[in-house]
Formats: structure tokens, sequence, C-alpha cells
């Protein structure tokens, strides 16, 4: 799926600077700004440590797109106009879990076990007819609502080290609705 943010600091009557500021996404989905201003170039690039190089491509011209941007990894990024210093935003890219049919009238998640990384988000897809609503087996539900076929859930962050199994609180009894967040220490370097 392509995600789209704009950027402008010409039109008074628009928000200054990238819109929307934070922009959610699934690994696997694609990023692509639009430069609304007339007469002025911006160029997003990620906010790194000081001597960490990053490029996403080059200066955006007035009223074009920019390149395409792969986000092929979870975690926030957040960054900035490489000629607007005030200009920020940030994109959270979250570890995807797509519910959809199984073929014997229940849905599944898929995969069924995730593995990620402490701090990073989980986001569902549904491509099943049906609303679903994940939740965890202990603790207090991620959604206040069902998701509905067609949808993508907000995303959410991972905070504890260990394994989160969860199920469908719309369809409780059914055994291929289940899962298990494996929630993993990040790797020493």
């Amino acid at each position: 799926m392509q995600k789209r943010s704009t950027v402008q600091r010409e039109d008074l009557s628009k928000p200054k600077g990238f819109s929307p500021k934070t922009q959610e996404a699934q690994v696997g989905d694609a990023m692509f700004w639009f430069n609304n201003d007339s007469h002025t170039s911006h160029q997003p690039y990620p906010k790194l440590p000081p001597g960490k190089p990053g490029d996403w491509g080059p200066s955006i011209p007035a009223q074009n797109p920019s390149q395409q941007l792969n986000l092929d990894k979870a975690g926030t990024y957040y960054y900035q106009c490489a000629e607007h210093a005030d200009e920020t935003g940030e994109i959270i890219v979250a570890n995807a879990v797509m519910i959809g049919p199984s073929g014997t009238g229940a849905a599944t998640f898929a995969p069924a076990t995730l593995q990620m990384v402490v701090d990073q988000c989980v986001s569902w897809g549904n491509s099943d007819t049906s609303a679903h609503q994940p939740t965890p087996d202990q603790g207090s539900a991620w959604f206040a609502a069902p998701i509905q076929p067609g949808d993508i859930s907000a995303p959410v962050a991972f905070a504890t080290v260990g394994p989160v199994p969860y199920h469908c609180a719309l369809h409780k009894n059914a055994a291929s609705e289940k899962g298990t967040i494996m929630v993993n220490a990040p790797k020493k370097p």
C-alpha cells in the first residue's frame, strides 16, 4: 500500500510543513511526498545521530512528487526537511498481521506467531468479510472497536519482552483466530 504525505510552506490556509506530521504504515508499504508549493523545493531526510549518513532521495521540486521510499523495516522514523529545519515528521512502521479467510468459515491470523523486537509496533489488516477484534488473552483491550473488512488497525506498541498470546474478542471460540506476538530483546551488535 502506498502512503502519501504533502509538504508546503507558501499557502497560509494549509498546515506548514509535512502533513500529516505522523504517518502510520505497515512493513512492506511505500511512502512518497508531494510538494504542494509552487516555488519552493523540499527534501525529507531521516533524522539520524550525528555522523550517520542518511538519504531518502533528492530534493522535490515545486509541484512534484518525491521518489518512492520503501518501508521494509519496523520502527519509528523521524525526519525533517533538509532545506527547512522547522519542517519535521515521523513515520511509524508497524509489523503486519493479516486477518483472512481460512476456508473453514473462521478467519486466521497470519503469521500465527509474529517475531518482533521490543518497542516495535504491530497493526492488523482485515482482508476477511467479517469484522474482527484482536485482544490480548490477559490485560487491557488493544482496540475499542472491531477492525472492519478492508481496514487496518492503529499500531500497537509492545514494550515488554516475552510472548503475548491473543485472540479475536468477537469469535472467542474459533480455534483459528488465535495468535502470539513474540517480543524479543534487540540483538546486541
